[in-house]
């Protein structure tokens, strides 16, 4: 078998703002497994490309017996080493003392840390929830700790419009979220009290 990498945060494609701090020390782990014939003394190597082309190394690693009894090391993308948004890509290869080497499949990822502005919520009658959000992004709607509905991806012109799968009692305080495709999630919108009285808003207000 050849040099494998894999990089679990980014199976979605994307590292959010959370992934990028999560583990210690914060960043984004590369998990490299290594090939039947790796030996102690083995060196790999991992190179990072950022968004603007420039690349960098992270520190090698010479395999110990250890690595080799595990079948794996990680190599980690420090949160400082991320400093823009954009595409990124990790190339890592292992080198022998004859002079063999092999290169694991490329892995890319974007790296995007800005989450949606928050959605705007229009008045609701409990019947249909509407109001804008963010193009691309996804809005969750709430009542207290429940949700009551999900919508989305929204269109270019940010409106959108929820059925909740049962009539919202008047009083009910309802609020909003817009998440993106990277699953970074938003501040709440201000929150709204259904009126069952009241007039349905079925789009933007011009």
């Amino acid at each position: 078998n050849g040099l494998g990498a894999l990089i679990s945060e980014a199976s979605d494609g994307y590292i959010n703002a959370v992934e990028k701090l999560s583990g210690s020390p914060a960043g984004v782990d590369i998990d490299i497994y290594l090939p039947l014939g790796g030996a102690v003394g083995d060196v790999v190597t991992t190179t990072i490309t950022r968004p603007d082309g420039t690349a960098f190394s992270l520190p090698v690693t010479t395999l110990t017996s250890f690595d080799i009894a595990s079948g794996k090391i990680t190599h980690t993308i420090v949160a400082a080493d991320l400093a823009h948004d954009g595409n990124y890509a990790a190339s890592s290869v292992i080198a022998s003392a004859t002079g063999s080497s092999a290169t694991a499949p490329l892995q890319k990822f974007i790296l995007d840390t800005v989450a949606p502005a928050a959605p705007v919520l229009n008045d609701s009658n409990g019947l249909s929830i509407n109001g804008t959000a963010e193009p691309g992004s996804t809005v969750t709607v709430m009542a207290g700790n429940t949700v009551v509905g999900v919508v989305g991806p929204i269109g270019a012109d940010g409106n959108w419009t929820l059925i909740p799968a049962a009539p919202l009692s008047n009083g009910a305080s309802i609020t909003a979220t817009a998440s993106d495709a990277a699953n970074n999630v938003g501040l709440p919108s201000a929150s709204v009290s259904v009126s069952t009285s009241a007039l349905i808003i079925t789009g933007a207000v011009d």
